[in-house]
C-alpha cells in the first residue's frame, strides 16, 4: 500500500520546475540583383517602376545549430517605385539611385514584350 503512495509522489518530482524551450531561429541570404528592368504600372504604362529578381535562401537551425539539411531558395521579383524616395543602406534604394535616373533605358520585361 505504501508503494502506490510513493508512485504519485515520483511522477510529481519528475516534472521540471520550468521549462527550457529550443528556440529555432531561421537565417536569410540574399543574393546579388539581377535580371534589371523596367516594369509597367497599374494602368500598362512604362517609366515608373523598376523589377529586379534576387535569389533569398534560408536555412533554419535551433541553438545555433543546422537541423537536418533544411534550406530552401526561392526566385523573388522585386519592384521599386522610382517616384519614391527610398533609404540609401537597402538594396531598394541602392536599385534606386543606380537605375532609376537611366530608368527609360532600361529594357522591359521580355514577357511583356
Amino acid at each position: 500500500m505504501k508503494a502506490l503512495l510513493i508512485i504519485p509522489a515520483l511522477l510529481l518530482s519528475a516534472i521540471p520546475a520550468r521549462g527550457n524551450s529550443v528556440d529555432p531561429s531561421t537565417s536569410v541570404e540574399r543574393g546579388a540583383p539581377y535580371s534589371i528592368r523596367q516594369c509597367p504600372d497599374t494602368d500598362g504604362s512604362f517609366g515608373t517602376f523598376l523589377c529586379y529578381n534576387q535569389q533569398v535562401g534560408r536555412t533554419v537551425s535551433v541553438l545555433g545549430v543546422p537541423v537536418l539539411p533544411i534550406y530552401w531558395e526561392s526566385t523573388k521579383v522585386r519592384q521599386v517605385n522610382c517616384d519614391v524616395r527610398h533609404p540609401g543602406d537597402t538594396v531598394r534604394g541602392t536599385m534606386a539611385s543606380t537605375y532609376c535616373p537611366v530608368l527609360g533605358g532600361l529594357p522591359t520585361a521580355p514577357f511583356l514584350e
